[in-house]
């Protein structure tokens, strides 16, 4: 989540059709601008709660003199996951009638695989001062209302969102580093980017920024003897 961002993200918020509702955009950048990929997804019912989980993962290592025992060794953690739940009502009982096998295909659009890209969209969720980027990570239907023909007339869709940072926000943000006094640090063995984060800017979530400053293509592997700028962040 990035909250309390807009005012730095005017550019992105205009392109919201109907403020206040949670909208799910599929975007793409054109020089610093983002830009539709797909149509915009904007829920019937605003989700009345919402769940967001972060783990923790570890790796099992032996006891040192102490056979056949282990302990947990912080490995690292993984980015967060949202998961939201959207109501759509065809019987019109609210006042909003939508058909529902239709805003099924719709939702289905804006946020699942893009054939043109081959690979699934990149989303910003925005929701107020909610804004969370990320893609699809699962997605459940259950119909729950029926045409006497058998047409759904009420489907509740249950949807996971995975944390993933193209560069599509960092751009609209307030530049988090400085862009002079750039440090440097030679990679060690058993180096990460969290653990380097931690070490510059006390703080594990700056991780894909060094990543981005970098020009790497995975967070993942760090090949030692390499070395990284370390931008300061900006005051």
């Amino acid at each position: 989540m990035i909250p309390n961002l807009t005012g730095n993200l005017s550019s992105l918020l205009n392109i919201v059709p109907t403020p206040g509702a949670l909208t799910i955009l599929p975007i793409k950048m054109v020089g610093p601008i983002p830009m539709p990929d797909a149509p915009p997804y904007v829920v019937m019912f605003n989700p009345e709660q919402f769940s967001e989980s972060t783990t923790i993962n570890y790796r099992c290592e032996p006891v040192a003199g102490s056979p056949g025992t282990t302990e947990l060794k912080f490995d690292y953690v993984r980015q967060p996951e949202i998961r939201f739940e959207f109501l759509v009502d065809g019987t019109g009982a609210s006042g909003d009638k939508r058909e529902v096998l239709a805003e099924i295909e719709l939702f289905k659009l804006s946020t699942g695989f893009n054939g043109d890209k081959h690979e699934p969209n990149d989303l910003v969720l925005i929701w107020g001062t909610f804004i969370f980027q990320g893609r699809l990570k699962t997605m459940d239907i259950q119909y729950t209302l029926f045409r006497a023909n058998g047409i759904p007339l009420r489907a509740k869709i249950g949807a996971t969102f995975a944390y993933s940072v193209p560069n599509i926000i960092g751009k609209l943000t307030n530049p988090l580093f400085s862009p002079d006094l750039t440090r440097k640090h030679t990679i060690r063995a058993g180096d990460r980017l969290d653990n380097i984060s931690t070490r510059y800017f006390d703080d594990t979530r700056h991780h894909v920024n060094l990543a981005l400053a970098n020009n790497l293509t995975t967070i993942r592997r760090l090949d030692e003897g390499e070395t990284l700028n370390i931008p300061p962040l900006e005051k």
